[in-house]
């Protein structure tokens, strides 16, 4: 008797509540519909001014500069005369990777010259290890004797020309093997930039 009074309970509580959860529903809002996945971001050019690499390349840097040069060299000009030559340069070094510029001024000794001064701009290219120099320069030790030098290379060796005005030979052409230290160059390495 119990089971049959607790079932008819639970039919009338349904029929009678049965419009109300109708009108319920039909009045509620719709499900939110899922949350769509976001955007990926759109790929295309850097905006200007942006560089994109590596963080070991396209760096710009400014500092200091020196350079050793030591070489073995044969006047060409009548008569001919082998020469030496050890020159030091000190500057400024301009890095805008890949490309290194160095610029500064210049003291040479030979034994044609006990002292030459002069100014020197140099280019080196990293990946290739090949670089240039160029520059006046001036004979200072008697008369002021104006020349000229320019070099080529891979990594520290080279070869450089030099058009000057000798005591003993008059203007000579001189031709140089030589060897370099770019302490700037390896102190920016060093450093770890």
């Amino acid at each position: 008797m119990r089971q049959v009074l607790v079932t008819s309970l639970i039919t009338l509580a349904a029929t009678l509540l049965e419009p109300a959860i109708a009108a319920a529903q039909s009045t509620a809002e719709p499900p939110a519909p899922a949350a769509a996945p976001a955007a990926a971001p759109a790929i295309g050019p850097p905006p200007p001014g942006v560089r994109v690499g590596p963080d070991s390349m396209l760096k710009r840097y400014t500092s200091w500069d020196a350079n050793i040069e030591g070489g073995i060299g044969r006047v060409v000009s009548s008569p001919p005369e082998t020469t030496g030559l050890l020159r030091a340069r000190a500057g400024v070094l301009l890095i805008r990777d890949p490309s290194f510029f160095a610029f500064g001024a210049t003291y040479e000794l030979s034994h044609l010259s006990a002292a030459t001064l002069g100014l020197q701009a140099e280019y080196l290219h990293l990946e290739s290890g090949a670089w240039a120099q160029i520059g006046p320069l001036v004979d200072v030790a008697d008369h002021a004797k104006l020349g000229f030098m320019g070099s080529l290379g891979i990594s520290v060796i080279g070869v450089e020309y030099q058009g000057r005005n000798y005591n003993a030979y008059g203007y000579a052409s001189v031709v140089f093997a030589k060897l370099r230290i770019p302490l700037g160059m390896i102190g920016f390495g060093l450093r770890g930039r």
